[in-house]
């Protein structure tokens, strides 16, 4: 049976962008999917354009919140989804995304994550970029700092609901910027990132985005984390995870793969 997949949207004042967002869920060629939008009280027309398509929402609703991570975290709680994964208003999936990610998950019922190959639109939605290296990723890169050179991207990564439930299952609704760099610490405790090479979401440049306003803030968020994670692993906590699992190797329509280490140190 085909997974069903959840997707949440958290919106606020994304009016410009945000029907183009929910386009590219409900859009999909993947039947079994339930979406939720979460918006926080918005006053650009934000409303109208969910109104439009809300016979294809399971649920939204439009009032003053916590902020974006909070947002999330409510609307994943509305889903039951046995895959999840959340896109910002001012961001937007690939065609055939949807498909392509339950394919991988119905074929690799060992694998617990993945995430695709970084694509990138401009301000109008205009692919502008693809990434010419897959990246691939390991708890130990990860907390060696190679998240400054190049991020796990959120839009195309989607993970099982067992994976979210055994790492706590929550955002960290504290932080402003790093919310789903602290989640992917969480994550990598547990289970092996594995990359698939296809084209699943974008991220689209614009000026008034947050990680455009606030690098340094996200950066300062993500090292604070990597320092905390580091002294727990120091400490005896999370070390039972060093190797891995091993990568896998049967082949489908698009290529999986995983970094050979895990150790964290």
């Amino acid at each position: 049976m085909s997974p069903l997949i959840s997707i949440v949207t958290p919106s606020y004042n994304q009016g410009r962008f945000l029907d183009e967002c929910i386009r590219s869920v409900v859009g999909q060629d993947y039947p079994n999917v339930e979406y939720v939008v979460i918006d926080g009280g918005s006053r650009d027309g934000s409303v109208d354009i969910i109104r439009r398509h809300e016979k294809q929402i399971k649920y939204w609703r439009s009032e003053p919140d916590g902020g974006q991570f909070e947002a999330i975290q409510e609307g994943f709680a509305r889903t039951n989804g046995d895959v999840m994964a959340w896109i910002n208003a001012d961001d937007k999936y690939h065609l055939g995304a949807f498909s392509i990610v339950a394919e991988v998950f119905q074929e690799h019922p060992t694998v617990e994550w993945i995430t695709g190959r970084p694509t990138a639109y401009d301000e109008h939605g205009k692919t502008i970029k693809v990434f010419d290296t897959l990246p691939v990723w390991s708890r130990k890169k990860y907390l060696g700092g190679a998240y400054r050179k190049c991020c796990i991207q959120q839009e195309s990564t989607f993970w099982r609901r067992s994976l979210w439930e055994r790492a706590g299952g929550h955002l960290d609704a504290g932080l402003q910027y790093a919310g789903d760099f602290e989640l992917w610490i969480r994550f990598f405790r547990y289970a092996r990132l594995y990359t698939i090479d296809a084209l699943i979401g974008g991220f689209r440049y614009h000026n008034m985005q947050k990680t455009a306003v606030g690098l340094d803030a996200y950066f300062e968020e993500a090292d604070g984390i990597v320092r905390e994670e580091r002294c727990r692993i120091d400490n005896g906590e999370f070390r039972e995870f060093r190797e891995g699992s091993a990568p896998i190797t049967k082949p489908l329509k698009k290529d999986l793969q995983c970094a050979d280490s895990c150790a964290p140190h």
